[in-house]
């Protein structure tokens, strides 16, 4: 019957994640930015480094991108093979947290967990996402179990190996923020009490010395080929970026406080309930609620005081959300918790701002004359001229939505509805997801970037490169397909606007940043499309 779940949890995130993978082009930056760079290992040949527009990429270490590879040399460069690994990582995810539910509790707490992981709103989507971070994530959850199994007084060198692989591995994913992770959890853990037994030394020196060999296999070999400039390179911008806003993702402290809330719905409502000893939990289930308390608040200080914000860097907190939220459920369930008035108005009020936010998108699209007129952005105006039909029933899905919401708190704090209710908002959830990705997110992408993916794509057509001017991108890359230089500097900016090129030279900029284009370059206007300018240049000026 256990085995039986485990494979009702493997097809029901199959049946959610691998479908429509490609719907939309990937999204600049970080969706596109990774894909390119895979598609730049098969072109080159060079799988040890990671490299944009032929250049040396230090900003990430390979093994997502080795995975894109892989899946773009058996299904061929797009979106749906740069898309496919998170797909699957989200299947093994789920599965994975089935089985520790199941081990720390019972069958029951794993469906739980693993349902309001999957199915709750950004992890859902993110395992839709050509992002590294499902990848990361999981492989520092894998760490952390292995750690945790270590604490047993016959667990042997099994459990300490695999948490220094698993460790090890999300070092050569994201970076050295992996053994901060890893290290303030086990140091609070360690400093509270909340390590039972404490980890014998030479278990804990086995993790240490098996995750520093792993990760060090890659710098080692990065060092003895190409020196050690790169690897200077890549802790450098690692410090950069968390002592200084990058890219102009600057945001308040408690930002990553409200995407948790919304971001992560239905879970995040349902963990507050969660947080505290149960009595039906064991002491194993119990001490790893700790671990994950400790978890959720280590990345929430962390990701509030590093500069630069982005809405992905605190996933990792979306699995001591789930958790708690499947303790919560668990213990409504079994009818010792009924959700408090101020609790279920915060969830009606985080349904409502994405029920209303749902209904918004194709409302503006609808009548994006009228309200053009009140937008102070000429860029954002211009975007808006994408022809993109909406009909008069897209905003009722977002009406539909609240109205589940409201039914499912209301159900949930019903004696005899409990279950329905929490179902109602979980699988709502899924729904909205659904909703987001397959009708919603293809339509905005063609406002945002459709028309210079589209100019990039004319330009791979007839040979020609093509270049960004006066803002940052990654798509005349990967959709201009771009090939390995001829010589030495043919790409750089100079070279481009300024060098004889064998191919047609083609200029993308918007229509905000017009003043930016060179005046000393003859330039030929061929189209103006939604905020994006494409220009080809005459000839290369003279020397």
């Amino acid at each position: 019957m256990n085995k039986g779940y485990g494979w009702f949890i493997l097809a029901l995130a199959a049946v959610l994640y691998l479908p429509g993978l490609g719907l939309a082009h990937l999204f600049d930056w970080d969706e596109i930015n990774f894909a390119e760079s895979a598609r730049e290992m098969l072109l080159t040949k060079d799988f040890l480094r990671v490299q944009i527009n032929f250049q040396t990429f230090w900003e990430k270490p390979p093994i997502f991108i080795w995975l894109q590879a892989i899946s773009m040399a058996l299904l061929g460069v797009g979106e749906y093979a740069a898309r496919l690994p998170n797909a699957l990582i989200g299947i093994v995810t789920l599965v994975f947290l089935y089985s520790i539910g199941r081990k720390l509790q019972d069958w029951r707490f794993g469906i739980w967990w693993a349902c309001l992981h999957g199915l709750s709103l950004l992890p859902h989507i993110y395992f839709k996402s050509g992002i590294i971070d499902p990848l990361f994530n999981l492989l520092i959850i894998g760490s952390f179990w292995h750690l945790f199994q270590s604490q047993g007084l016959a667990s042997g060198l099994k459990h300490p190996v695999l948490g220094g692989v698993f460790g090890g591995l999300a070092v050569l994913t994201k970076g050295p923020v992996a053994l901060l992770m890893i290290g303030l959890v086990l140091a609070v853990a360690w400093a509270s009490g909340k390590m039972r037994p404490i980890m014998p030394f030479k278990r804990f020196a086995v993790s240490v010395l098996v995750g520093l060999a792993v990760s060090a296999s890659w710098f080692l070999a990065i060092y003895f080929k190409h020196g050690g400039g790169m690897i200077q390179e890549f802790f450098d911008y690692q410090v950069r970026l968390f002592a200084t806003p990058d890219a102009g993702h600057s945001q308040p402290w408690f930002y990553h406080l409200v995407v948790i809330l919304i971001g992560c719905f239905p879970a995040s409502i349902f963990a507050f309930g969660g947080f505290q000893r149960q009595h039906f939990l064991n002491p194993d289930t119990d001490l790893w609620r700790k671990w994950m308390v400790i978890l959720l608040a280590t990345v929430l200080i962390v990701f509030s005081i590093v500069q630069t914000k982005i809405v992905h860097y605190s996933s990792l907190a979306y699995f001591p959300v789930s958790f708690c939220a499947a303790i919560a459920c668990q213990k409504r369930m079994l009818g010792s918790w009924k959700m408090g008035k101020v609790l279920k108005a915060l969830g009606i009020a985080a349904g409502l701002i994405l029920g209303l936010a749902l209904a918004a998108i194709p409302y503006v699209g609808a009548h994006k004359a009228e309200l053009s007129r009140y937008i102070n952005d000429k860029f954002a105006v211009a975007n808006l001229e994408a022809r993109v039909h909406w009909g008069a029933w897209e905003p009722l899905l977002g009406i539909g939505f609240l109205a589940a919401v409201i039914i499912g708190f209301a159900e949930f704090n019903h004696p005899r509805k409990r279950k329905a209710g929490a179902m109602v908002l979980i699988i709502s959830t899924a729904i909205f997801a659904q909703i987001l990705i397959y009708i919603m997110v293809p339509r905005i992408e063609r406002y945002t970037q459709g028309a210079a993916i589209s100019y990039a794509k004319t330009a791979s057509k007839t040979g020609g490169i093509i270049e960004p001017i006066g803002y940052k991108s990654y798509a005349h890359l990967f959709y201009g397909q771009r090939k390995p230089p001829a010589s030495p500097g043919q790409y750089s900016a100079d070279s481009v606007l300024y060098g004889s090129q064998p191919a047609p030279v083609y200029i993308l900029t918007r229509t905000d940043r017009e003043g930016q284009l060179p005046t000393d370059v003859e330039l030929r206007e061929i189209d103006r499309r939604n905020g994006f300018i494409l220009l080809r240049r005459l000839k290369a000026p003279k020397p």
